[in-house]
């Protein structure tokens, strides 16, 4: 064992040692452009891409359609409470009052889950959802979400019912395009994208999305057949940040694209409510608060070729306030906008929907009173205005919207006729503009790396080293710190608990997580890179975080433990009963409420598991072999010879020197 441990020692682990110091670096360089928020500058207006020239805009309804958007509606059969009945005046009031073009629904239609932790299917849920949504519109786009694809083995499966119950179900089970053509001679192209695993997993390792490489050609099929649309709108359920693709990835796709609208992050827990940004594409990305909890929904227009748009709270909708022309000019396209439209212009246009009559529509231009805007037609109103006076510099519309029953509605943005540029909301950006596949496989393989080096590097400590000078070669950090050092040295010259940990760590990377029933009928097998189930590799979902979760809830608390443990035999050898005190007692008791904690963390993951796949998750060397393990070894910590942590008793007195 001796041998063997000095070859792996001072030949493998020094290959590992230098290629997790590349991994550091180039993770350490990598990251901060996975978190770069791009925007367009005044010189990229010669970029300017626009399929169709539109005439000035004036006071006629004209050039103008407006549409809605809702998301993660999880109608359940356990909770149906407001959620269902205020869906259904919801529909009734988008068809009677805003009236769109078309209704989109990205996602999470249903909710698919048991009375408990479980996920499955459920076909009154859809029978519900059919029955409702039909109601919002004559035309409805809708996709499947990841609850949608819970325990759905492939797409042709009876237990898919979004090809049963939803509005496409006849003519697209997966991605479509489908082009609005306005009554003024317009086209306005909507790509779905489909990112939902297949096969569908039950929860919790569903969670983000997947383009696999035949629906990736498939999806530049459609986006070819988009190319003559005035514009271009792509929408699904997971933000491009969640999902993996083959390169050059979904965002490469959508380039061509005005917005990608999704949903699935329902606001982030209430954190986040306005989560908006522009890709390194030009195309912006909108994520919309879900219907489920905070009753979200959203309202857009195009107005000569601009896009605008406002989301709503369904509790406090009416009245609905849009300003389409001067649009927001935090979300100019600099592809697809013309500053030239808006200089052209004859009047300010806004849309105003009600169930009530409107008494007035008042308008301010930079503070200065502009006048009362006039209903032209439908749920415009305009107001002549100069844009000739406004076209340096950045400016503030605002409009102030009164109805009969004494609602008010009051509505402000900045507008520009001249390239300005802007920032999104900081956490909107971390959500919305990195790759978190990418950086989910890059931290987790860095941590486990980062603890092999650990071990390595504590194991092969020597009074001469560099490392060892600094971390326990001075007396100016406090000694409680190089005692706990001394300790965690102590154990890794241990080849029983360095091997073991070690081992361990890299199993989690390596080696199978736990057999689960992922799907009914279908014994799985969960890695942390992915999960083998109905004859099909599904990449990493929550796995990565799983994983890091794990070493940070078991490996390292663990290497905390048995270096107390060295630390705790030391000192109880070095000192007669006599003189022990209450050091050695509140170290004792510290370290094994230390050893429950980790038990503990350990046992409800196995029985999260347990809840979501049934009993065969139980043969499950990820957590219930940890168990296991941190025993063992706490039962080797007691027994082993002291002799064997090698020359580390000096560094183990918690007492000062006097």
């Amino acid at each position: 064992m001796n041998s063997f441990g000095f070859l792996f020692s001072n030949h493998i682990c020094k290959l590992i040692a230098v290629i997790l110091f590349g991994l550091f670096l180039v993770s350490f360089l990598f990251f901060p452009f996975l978190f770069f928020n791009y925007r367009f500058s005044p010189e990229r207006e010669s970029d300017f891409h626009e399929n169709a020239t539109f005439p000035s805009p004036a006071s006629k309804l004209v050039h103008l359609s407006w549409f809605v958007q809702v998301t993660d509606i999880h109608v359940s059969r356990f909770h149906r409470g407001s959620r269902v009945s205020q869906l259904r005046e919801f529909c009734s009031s988008v068809d009677q009052v805003i009236q769109p073009a078309l209704v989109i629904v990205t996602g999470d239609l249903t909710d698919a889950k048991t009375a408990t932790y479980g996920s499955q299917q459920n076909e009154d849920e859809w029978i519900t959802y059919s029955k409702i949504i039909k109601t919002c519109s004559d035309v409805l786009l809708d996709i499947r979400g990841n609850h949608d694809s819970f325990n759905v083995p492939e797409i042709e499966s009876e237990n898919n019912f979004f090809k049963k119950y939803s509005a496409q179900r006849t003519y697209r089970p997966r991605s479509y395009h489908y082009q609005y053509h306005s009554p003024y001679g317009d086209t306005y192209s909507f790509i779905a994208m489909d990112a939902t695993l297949v096969p569908g997993p039950r929860v919790p390792f569903n969670f983000i999305g997947q383009i696999t490489e035949e629906e990736y050609a498939n999806l530049e099929k459609l986006g070819e057949e988009a190319s003559s649309s005035n514009a271009v709108i792509w929408f699904g359920h997971y933000p491009s940040s969640l999902i993996v693709s083959p390169s050059p990835g979904v965002r490469a796709l959508m380039r061509y694209a005005s917005a990608y609208l999704c949903g699935h992050l329902h606001t982030v827990y209430g954190y986040v409510h306005k989560m908006y940004t522009m890709q390194p594409t030009g195309m912006l990305e909108l994520e919309l608060g879900d219907w489920k909890d905070h009753r979200r929904y959203r309202v857009m227009a195009f107005d000569h070729g601009h896009f605008s748009f406002t989301d709503v709270q369904f509790g406090d909708r009416w009245p609905i306030v849009l300003i389409t022309l001067p649009k927001n000019s935090q979300f100019h396209i600099p592809m697809h906008e013309s500053y030239d439209t808006i200089e052209k212009s004859s009047h300010i246009r806004v849309l105003v929907f009600d169930d009530q009559a409107i008494e007035s529509v008042k308008v301010f231009v930079d503070g200065v009173v502009m006048g009362e805007a006039s209903h032209e037609e439908g749920p415009l109103y305009v107001l002549p205005w100069n844009p000739n006076l406004y076209k340096v510099g950045l400016h503030h519309i605002k409009v102030v919207v009164n109805d009969a029953s004494g609602r008010t509605r009051t509505v402000e943005q900045p507008f520009s006729l001249s390239p300005q540029k802007y920032s999104f909301g900081l956490l909107a950006n971390f959500i919305l503009l990195p790759d978190y596949p990418t950086i989910g496989r890059i931290g987790f393989f860095v941590a486990v790396g980062g603890i092999v080096l650990m071990c390595f590097l504590f194991r092969r400590l020597t009074p001469n080293g560099f490392t060892y000078r600094l971390l326990l070669g001075h007396d100016t950090q406090p000694r409680w710190i190089t005692c706990l050092l001394h300790g965690i040295r102590g154990i890794f010259q241990v080849d029983l608990f360095y091997f073991w940990i070690v081992g361990s760590t890299v199993y989690t990377a390596v080696g199978p997580w736990f057999l689960a029933e992922l799907i009914d009928g279908e014994i799985g097998i969960v890695f942390a890179w992915g999960m083998f189930v109905h004859g099909t590799m599904v990449p990493a979902d929550l796995n990565y975080l799983d994983g890091v979760t794990h070493l940070a809830k078991f490996q390292l608390p663990l290497i905390l433990y048995l270096s107390l443990c060295c630390i705790y035999r030391i000192r109880r050898s070095n000192q007669s009963e006599s003189k022990r005190n209450w050091k050695e007692l509140l170290l004792l008791v510290f370290k094994e409420i230390l050893l429950l904690a980790i038990l503990r963390s350990l046992c409800y993951s196995a029985y999260t598991y347990y809840h979501a796949y049934d009993i065969i998750s139980l043969v499950n060397p990820f957590k219930i072999g940890s168990v296991l393990l941190a025993l063992y070894l706490r039962h080797r910590a007691g027994t082993i010879a002291l002799e064997k942590f090698g020359p580390v008793q000096a560094g183990t007195d918690l007492r000062r020197d006097t």
